[in-house]
């Protein structure tokens, strides 16, 4: 008989636990809703910056490039884009690549003008002392490469249109880097 009283007794104090439970959970019409605490850190500023249009480029370029990859690298405050086309030529199809940086330094700018200009390939651009160019030797692919310093923005434009003149993608490609300052 002990051993009856001890099982209703159990089965009791369940019943009277799972009534409490059922009288303390809110009503279908009380929604609770957690709200994030704010942040004491603001979001960096590089977030605010987007790639450049694809469109924008295919009008300087003549090119058909498409957008493949716009990464934020919030630690050190940069962007980086990268543009494609579908179409070969000699069997590589034509590409855009540029990291876009703030960076209150003019440090690294130093740094990539110093090496730069110990290279044959490089080009300074006239009456443009924040850029510089560091043009591919091998002729059978035309490719550049821009480097620049302007307002606390700092640019590395890769440009390779597998075809073309030194001077129309020297031309092109400070049309391009332009464009990433305009727009910073």
């Amino acid at each position: 008989m002990k051993k009856l009283f001890i099982f209703l007794g159990f089965w009791l104090g369940i019943a009277l636990v799972g009534q409490l439970l059922k009288k303390s959970t809110p009503p279908d019409s009380v929604k609770i809703v957690v709200l994030p605490s704010p942040s004491e850190t603001p979001l960096p500023a590089i977030t605010s910056h987007h790639c450049l249009d694809a469109s924008e480029l295919n009008t300087l370029t003549h090119e058909t490039f498409t957008l493949t990859r716009e990464n934020f690298v919030t630690e050190i405050e940069m962007i980086e884009c990268q543009y494609d086309t579908s179409s070969l030529i000699k069997s590589i199809a034509p590409s855009l690549h540029y990291t876009y940086r703030i960076t209150p330094s003019a440090s690294i700018w130093d740094t990539t003008q110093t090496l730069v200009q110990k290279k044959p390939s490089n080009r300074r651009i006239e009456g443009k002392a924040y850029l510089i160019a560091d043009l591919n030797p091998v002729v059978e692919l035309a490719q550049v490469t821009f480097y620049g310093y302007k307002n606390t923005s700092y640019i590395e434009v890769t440009y390779t249109p597998v075809e073309a003149q030194s001077g129309d993608i020297l031309r092109v490609g400070e049309q391009i880097a332009e464009k990433i300052f305009e727009k910073g």
